[in-house]
């Protein structure tokens, strides 16, 4: 398997300049002497690509992001963030390297001098593959490390990037264990104890076999007890220890940041009636919002913010579909008026997914006469709900099930699952992401919000 994520940033892509570099003095450590070409120079990658592209004259995507991750990745966790004219020198530099390379898709201020001295505005925000990076980054001393969970089994190391081999005796044990988990029992903190000690196994069986959540329910239909996320956020914080609680931590400042991009870049006008509640801060009725609507309508918001452009509907990719707003809404969150009225939102969602030859995908889903009057928060997994008492609770759970178990995000709301992954639990978001310009630029606005 190849590893996209890591825990807390993203993580350097070479290793530490050594003190017997020739590039870089090895009395000193100025800021100055880690310029884009000496890293470029010290890195058997960095050299390997420039040697290719002085052969072909071409850079390619992968190429292009190793390029911004050894340049901004070392000297972001020796000295912290480039300022602006760092980022333009090393653009420069760049450009030099690689002529062949626009100059403003590395870095784009927002304005540049020309020869007669003239200021020239290039764009509202700055912009460029050197600037998101430098934003995003996280330097290595404020990632935790990896905690060693006692309870859990440790019969084999987890490996990120290659499958996990056990002896035969603990493949015997393990199997026994699972069979013992397809039952339901009636001492949930054993359940709890076995669970725990079968979960690299596990893990490795749902990463191999890539499961859907059908597959997923069918191996371990302990998920489909009321009390199953429990076993979800067991395995979440095996795989990402220090990351359980990250929404929490960060979804006060996110709320209130994402709303200057919700003002500014959603034109549809459904999208606007629900920036106009968040604005107004109560319903047509007078009614003022709780925390859970406005945390409810926020995320919803997300899906005018990120939309899907199109989608490829069959293996030969000729056949495309661009969703609707409202479309992409049921991929995501479904608001249904009624207890009765959850399974035919349940329905709807998966017939739209039969009919596309697309597995159905865990579902948020919220019952109410009005948006600004939820009474329950509910989070569908294949014929079964789990019910919180708070809209963000069942926002976490949700992404954690697509997280833990490597689940593919629905296509139509994709975007907003990205977005959430990354500004709120602090995952990787690269570069093939079909949103990921938008995702940076919103990240660095929340970087920069006090």
């Amino acid at each position: 398997m190849t590893a996209s994520i890591v825990f807390w940033g993203l993580p350097p892509i070479t290793a530490p300049l050594s003190n017997t570099d020739q590039n870089v003095p090895t009395t000193s450590c100025n800021r100055g002497d880690y310029t884009a070409k000496s890293l470029i120079q010290n890195s058997d990658k960095g050299r390997g690509i420039v040697r290719t592209y002085n052969d072909t004259q071409l850079l390619s995507k992968d190429a292009k992001t190793a390029i911004t991750q050894i340049v901004v990745d070392e000297f972001v966790d020796k000295f912290g963030k480039l300022t602006t004219p760092e980022l333009k020198q090393r653009s420069d530099e760049l450009a030099e390297l690689f002529p062949k390379e626009p100059k403003f898709s590395w870095y784009r201020p927002t304005t540049i001098t020309d020869g007669r001295g003239k200021r020239l505005r290039l764009g509202k925000y700055p912009s460029g593959s050197l600037y998101y990076r430098n934003n995003n980054y996280k330097p290595k001393h404020s990632r935790p490390e990896k905690a060693v969970d006692s309870s859990v089994d440790s019969t084999a190391v987890e490996e990120e990037n290659e499958d996990i081999l056990f002896t035969p005796a603990a493949e015997v044990e393990l199997k026994e264990i699972k069979a013992w988990l397809r039952h339901e029992h009636d001492d949930w903190e054993e359940v709890k104890l076995k669970w725990a000690q079968t979960t690299t196994y596990r893990l490795n069986e749902a990463y191999c076999g890539r499961f859907t959540l059908e597959d997923l329910i069918t191996e371990y239909p302990l998920l489909s007890n009321p009390k199953g996320h429990t076993l979800v956020e067991a395995d979440f914080r095996y795989k990402y220890p220090g990351v359980g609680d990250a929404l929490f931590k960060s979804w006060g400042r996110f709320r209130t940041s994402i709303y200057d991009f919700f003002e500014a870049d959603i034109a549809d006008a459904g999208g606007k009636v629900l920036v106009k509640l968040l604005t107004d801060g109560k319903s047509s009725d007078g009614v003022a919002l709780s925390d859970d609507a406005r945390d409810c309508i926020t995320i919803i918001l997300l899906v005018y913010l990120l939309p899907t452009l199109s989608v490829t509907l069959n293996q030969e990719g000729k056949k495309r579909w661009k969703p609707s707003f409202a479309e992409s809404k049921e991929a995501f969150l479904v608001h249904v008026t009624s207890q009765a009225g959850i399974e035919t939102g349940v329905d709807r969602y998966r017939n739209r997914c039969k009919l596309n030859g697309w597995p159905a995908q865990p579902l948020m889903i919220v019952v109410g006469s009005k948006l600004t009057e939820i009474t329950d928060y509910l989070v569908y997994l294949g014929g079964s709900c789990y019910r919180f008492s708070t809209f963000l609770k069942s926002l976490e759970v949700c992404y954690k099930l697509f997280k833990i178990y490597k689940l593919s995000f629905p296509a139509e709301s994709s975007g907003p699952w990205a977005l959430i992954g990354h500004s709120l639990f602090n995952f990787e978001v690269t570069e093939r992401d079909v949103h990921y310009r938008q995702i940076c630029r919103i990240q660095t606005h929340l970087n920069n919000h006090d």
